[in-house]
């Protein structure tokens, strides 16, 4: 990944798209970020993740969503993290109705992002917004 730079590099994003029924829908960056806060020389200060799921893949789940608080909020690993921002885009598809498949996504900051959401040194940043059209992918 990006480990030649990583006791430079202040800002990261980061995005994966989930277009089917993966059982990790941020796309193993949870195993990243653990990489790089093992090497004990990061000096991030600000990551940026973007998640882009269709409304037909089973990325709502939530356990895996943890996996990314308990990555980021491990004492004395992420020193210099001031900004965490997760941006969800589900995209629909025409017809769908009401379900448009964001529901449980927007309870993760309450049930699987608690440590990100109450921490009093990272401002947690978080979104979920619905994209429309199949041809968008």
């Amino acid at each position: 990944m990006v480990m030649g730079s990583i006791r430079t590099l202040k800002t990261l994003t980061l995005t994966a798209l989930v277009c089917d029924s993966s059982k990790d829908p941020l796309s193993r960056l949870c195993g990243e970020l653990a990489t790089i806060s093992a090497t004990g020389g990061s000096v991030i200060e600000t990551l940026s993740i973007n998640v882009s799921l269709t409304t037909d893949t089973d990325g709502k789940r939530g356990n895996e969503w943890g996996s990314l608080d308990r990555v980021l909020t491990k004492k004395d690993t992420w020193l210099g993290l001031k900004e965490v921002s997760l941006n969800i885009l589900v995209y629909g598809h025409h017809g769908r109705g009401e379900d448009d498949g964001t529901e449980p996504l927007n309870k993760l900051r309450d049930t699987q992002l608690k440590g990100l959401s109450a921490s009093e040194t990272i401002n947690f940043k978080f979104e979920v917004r619905v994209g429309c059209s199949e041809n968008q992918l």
